[in-house]
């Protein structure tokens, strides 16, 4: 029965840790910290570290679509990482399509995506690599 109440007691610490460091992630995720990220806006952790997502313009439900990314660091194309693009409708997190990337050439990552229906997306570009790199920035697509 101690034993019982014990596991209990860890338990329960251990998801208010998990909570706490959900709750953290969300605070970096809508800007609520106060880290210097250097010359950068983009509020990225790796020094050096730049994504340039390419815009998409008119954009028509039902049609494919070119997703491109030009990452650097340290003023070098970034080779060889795991770039992948997260992407949800506006009020609708719980329905995220992933989609993996390609690197076409040196630093650029594509994909190509359908968005089904005429609405605002969110798409997050997330990139991992060495070094326990893992950046990633969000925008917003609107689609006809």
């Amino acid at each position: 029965m101690i034993l019982g109440a014990f596991t209990f007691v860890l338990a329960a610490c251990g998801k208010e840790e998990a909570e706490k460091e959900d709750q953290d992630h969300a605070e970096h995720e809508d800007g609520g910290h106060d880290h210097d990220h250097g010359d950068h806006d983009h509020g990225f952790h790796t020094e050096g570290f730049d994504m340039e997502f390419t815009e998409l313009n008119d954009v028509k439900a039902g049609e494919e679509n070119k997703l491109e990314v030009k990452i650097t660091l340290d003023d070098a194309d970034l080779e060889g990482a795991r770039v992948r693009y997260e992407i949800w409708k506006e009020d609708d997190k719980d329905n995220t399509d992933w989609v993996d990337t390609e690197e076409v050439n040196p630093g650029n990552y594509v994909a190509d995506y359908v968005f089904e229906e005429a609405t605002t997306y969110t798409v997050r570009v997330h990139v991992e690599g060495d070094d326990d790199l893992h950046e990633h920035i969000e925008y917003e697509v609107e689609v006809k």
